[in-house]
């Protein structure tokens, strides 16, 4: 409002004292009041010039005040984000914000008063201002809902719309003063007091079919669909050789583009790229083109997709340019190191501990010395109890492991494990044995036969109870020697017989031996009974009382240099034909062992049950013969499930100069079948297995897969569990590569050697999926491509039509730490019947410790002044 200079206080009584002038009054009397008048005009004028003074001063201090407040307002501003993303940091990392919040607003800034403790204390930061000078800024933090989360679904039209999230309410308050007031009886004074009111939105990653934290590109060569959420913090390329339809809500940091990131000038025709809508357009359709849809002309173009088309066309369904990108986990997650002084999470939470120290393969007595480490965590008790697995419990998870007689009965298909090798004709059960016999000359192969024939005779010629007392005796004898070896035996020789002398002259591998049996009957064996006993084999011996031998659940592969001998052999075309080291672990044979395993203790054969996790009572509403159902899945149900943590050991004999070149990494086989537990009438809520890494992970063959034999891999899957493999890089080989000896060999090339080079066979992955992923460079010619998505496994044979399979969710939060090797050389690409899986929709069916992002979604901003 504008003020009339006229009407000032000086002006307005004079303006009275000239009218009362002209009332009629005396000259006495006017001359008397006109005196008076000039005496109080000049006492009103000190006083105007008092009150001007006084005016200028309370100005100066007013502007002081106010810009000290704003100083106040910004380094509070500042500091209360700095403490909001201390919250999400924790949340980042899988915690829950902990402690007590101060009794009462003031009491960060007096002596003696409760200040709070934990996430919720009050803390002290120093923030510049723009004039150089330092303002002391207090922040503290108040839950909402007692701190309980709330489940919930993002709302539609808000990025990630639709997903399930858990959502933690929290006020933080941010409060500057003037430190050098400390004359006050109630300490320091206030300058400015800031309230956000924020809400913490925790997201699982893998309820995207993809998620990036770099540049996405995708283009298959042949039609894919993508039928869940696509996210990238930086920008979208999209073609396809013939169509790529994305069925699910795309945010990108960045911009989207219809051409090629590492070749600029290789862009696509309108209708290779289409993208869901909310609505059908005219024609019923739920996709448009991104081409003419995003840019407005069905013209190739390098440009990017025009923003505001993509918003006129696509709503909510496509976000491009978000506010900033997601905060996501670092790669530390995956270390035992972790960050800050504190240990990585998957280490922290493993249920099991895998730690696997590599010899040099130059000493040719390297397998005389058990290789890794583990730790077994029983998490069930208040106080978590670790376990170090002794010595003699790690050489007996290298050997092969006899199962049970009911493990043994399941009936070839679905679930078979192994079958019983009977003593007459054992070619027709045993696959191994009859590979050696049908490669013998028929002299030879004669005399296999007879032995085999000579010894049934025998046997069958026992009673009942002989039978017994010597299957029982026997096997005793058999698990005793097999535990007794310093190194591991070849799992291919417990289908020869242990005879060495024997005219039949079978394969070994190389440094693997076999399981010989003395010439001289042990003590409790007559030399008929030897003799017969020797002409059998280690699988026949357990078929004795209806049982069979699974392969060791855990094998060394690789070596140092080509010139070394080793047992199996893993080179790695896409690293630069680098010999590989890796820890092999058959999951099949690890849960078996966890029940049926023997390992001597001292000169005792003592049971290994329980020894790697606590085991479930059986569910009878599982499917017939599977894990569940027979009581060999794990119990735990911490932190969502099972949880491996695998790691090299850090010592300088270990490690590489180079972290880009590690020639170290870990194979998981036999995986058809996991030890979590799906979901069933008895387990509404299912638990699932997470394996976790910060090196390379290969996984062989079908993987969360138990199919009907010849059918399709995904509608008759059964006991499907909630799955994760979370890596440096993630290699998926085919169900072709194994050898006799239940190892995966790769000695160049495009293809597996079991012991001959063989091609791909088909193959089935159910699991979501953590890995790093290259960066293309940008030049001026097809070179510097990282891959795309459809290179995000690691490939390493020839899959021409083959076709691996694959549901779940892709996600990449950084650049390979220890393996990044050029996308190209090594394979024949597998047709690619790959989508997101519509499981992960349901949180309950997320793998354990799913990695999540937070989203801060702020609720209030309050300003206060009033101190």
């Amino acid at each position: 409002m504008k003020t009339n200079r006229n009407f000032s206080p000086k002006n307005l009584l004079l303006f009275h004292l000239l009218t009362a002038q002209g009332n009629g009054k005396s000259n006495q009397q006017q001359g008397y009041i006109l005196v008076v008048a000039i005496g109080i005009v000049l006492a009103l004028s000190g006083l105007m010039a008092l009150y001007a003074k006084t005016i200028n001063q309370s100005e100066q201090e007013t502007t002081t005040a106010l810009a000290s407040s704003n100083t106040g307002f910004y380094a509070a501003e500042s500091a209360l984000n700095i403490r909001a993303n201390k919250l999400r940091e924790i949340f980042l990392n899988y915690g829950t914000p902990k402690g007590t919040s101060p009794n009462k607003a003031d009491a960060c800034f007096i002596s003696g008063a409760n200040k709070g403790s934990g996430d919720f204390a009050c803390e002290e930061k120093r923030i510049e201002s723009p004039d150089k000078s330092d303002t002391l800024v207090t922040t503290y933090v108040t839950e909402k809902n007692g701190g309980e989360g709330v489940v919930g679904i993002v709302p539609q039209g808000d990025a990630y719309q639709g997903l399930s999230m858990l959502e933690v309410g929290h006020s933080i308050y941010a409060l500057s003063f003037k430190d050098d007031i400390n004359n006050k009886s109630d300490g320091k004074q206030a300058t400015a007091i800031i309230q956000m009111d924020v809400k913490s939105r925790l997201i699982p990653m893998f309820q995207f079919a993809t998620f990036y934290v770099d540049d996405l590109e995708i283009f298959p060569g042949a039609a894919m669909t993508l039928s869940g959420p696509v996210h990238t913090n930086g920008d979208l390329f999209l073609g396809s050789n013939v169509s790529l339809d994305i069925k699910g809500q795309v945010t990108t940091v960045k911009d989207i583009y219809s051409r090629r990131k590492h070749f600029p000038t290789q862009t696509f025709p309108d209708g290779r790229v289409k993208i869901s809508t909310a609505l059908p357009d005219p024609n019923g359709s739920f996709l448009k083109n991104l081409l003419r849809w995003g840019s407005g002309s069905t013209a190739q173009t390098p440009n990017p997709m025009d923003p505001q088309k993509i918003a006129d066309n696509w709503g909510s369904q496509i976000k491009v340019r978000t506010d900033a990108p997601v905060s996501i986990p670092e790669p530390s997650i995956l270390s035992k190191e972790g960050k800050d002084g504190k240990p990585g999470e998957y280490y922290e939470k493993a249920d099991i501990r895998i730690t696997f120290k590599p010899r040099a393969t130059s000493n040719a007595n390297y397998l005389n010395t058990v290789p890794f480490e583990i730790t077994a965590i029983d998490r069930s008790p208040t106080t978590p109890v670790e376990v170090e697995l002794t010595e003699a419990q790690r050489k007996s998870l290298r050997q092969p492991v006899m199962v049970g007689a009911d493990l043994a009965a399941i009936p070839a298909g679905d679930y078979n494990i192994c079958t019983p090798v009977p003593l007459t004709n054992p070619h027709l059960t045993d696959p191994i044995l009859a590979s050696w016999r049908n490669a013998l000359n028929s002299t030879n192969r004669n005399t296999l036969d007879n032995t085999f024939t000579q010894v049934a005779n025998w046997w069958n010629g026992l009673t009942a109870a002989q039978k017994n007392t010597l299957a029982n005796k026997v096997q005793d004898y058999l698990v005793n020697r097999i535990q007794s070896q310093d190194q591991p035996l070849s799992f291919a020789s417990f289908s020869r017989q242990t005879n060495p002398s024997h005219s039949v002259t079978y394969p070994t591998t190389p440094l693997i031996n076999p399981l010989n049996f003395p010439s001289t009957a042990p003590s409790g064996f007559t030399t008929t009974e030897w003799n017969n006993i020797r002409n059998m084999t280690p699988q026949q011996i357990a078929g004795l009382t209806g049982r069979c031998f699974v392969a060791a659940p855990i094998l060394e592969v690789g070596r140092d240099a080509s010139g070394h001998t080793t047992p199996f052999r893993y080179v790695n075309v896409r690293e630069g034909n680098r010999e590989m080291r890796l820890l092999q672990l058959n999951i099949q044979s690890l849960a078996i062992w966890n029940r049926d395993g023997k390992y001597l203790n001292g000169t005792t054969l003592t049971s290994t049950a329980n020894l790697l996790y606590v085991s479930e009572e059986p569910d009878n509403s599982a499917p017939v013969n599977s894990f569940q159902r027979l009581g060999l899945a794990a119990k735990d149900d911490t932190e969502g499930g099972m949880v491996i943590h695998a790691r090299v050991d850090d010592s300088a004999t270990t490690r590489k100069a180079s972290l880009l070149t590690s020639p170290y990494g870990f194979a998981f086989v036999r995986g058809q079948q996991l030890f979590g537990l799906a979901q069933t009438t008895n387990h509404p809520d299912p638990t699932g297995l997470t394996i976790a890494s910060d090196q390379a992970i290969y996984v062989q063959g079908d993987y969360n897969n138990v199919r009907k034999q010849n059918t399709d891999p995904l509608t008759s899957s059964t006991n499907r569990q909630p799955a994760s493999i979370l890596a440096d890089s993630f290699n998926a080989l085919s169900n072709a590569c194994l050898n006799n000896d239940i190892a995966i060999n790769h000695e160049g090339g495009t293809g597996c050697s079991v012991p001959s080079r063989v091609d791909a066979r088909d193959t089935t992955f159910n699991a979501a999926v953590l890995g790093g992923t290259d960066i293309s460079t940008v030049n001026s010619s097809d070179t510097g491509y990282n891959g795309g998505l459809e290179n995000y496994p690691r490939f390493a044979e020839n899959w021409t039509n083959r076709t691996w399979t694959y549901r779940g969710s892709f996600v990449s939060i950084s650049k390979p730490l220890y393996v990044s090797g050029l996308w190209g050389p090594g394979y024949n690409a597998p047709i690619r019947n790959w989508d997101y899986d519509p499981d992960f929709n349901d949180p309950k069916k997320l793998p354990p410790l799913t990695p999540q992002f937070v989203v801060l979604k702020q609720e209030s901003f309050i300003r206060s002044f009033d101190q």
